[in-house]
């Protein structure tokens, strides 16, 4: 899912609800690590965290995030709404 994307469907009201992120470690080194997040959208937090269970149960993620995009669609607050802004660790400084 890229950041346009995101962008996008966070801010449109009749969008799902949860947001949920899911970072794999692709390699490692001294210089850093190559992560690459996978998104999707969910109606409801039972659904985010049953797909979370499952996740953890069938791979060997480096991180999970679920997020409540429920404030993201009030147009009239400017909200994060870049990739490295969800990552704030892992933003290249």
């Amino acid at each position: 899912m890229k950041e346009e994307e995101v962008s996008k469907i966070v801010q449109d009201p009749a969008s799902d609800r949860w947001l949920i992120w899911v970072g794999y470690i692709l390699e490692e080194d001294e210089e850093g690590r190559d992560i690459e997040y996978f998104g999707k959208f969910v109606k409801t937090k039972r659904a985010a965290i049953g797909i979370v269970r499952s996740m953890i149960d069938n791979t060997s993620p480096y991180r999970i995030i679920i997020q409540d995009t429920a404030s993201f669609k009030d147009k009239t607050i400017d909200h994060q709404t870049e990739l490295a802004d969800f990552f704030p660790l892992e933003r290249d400084e």
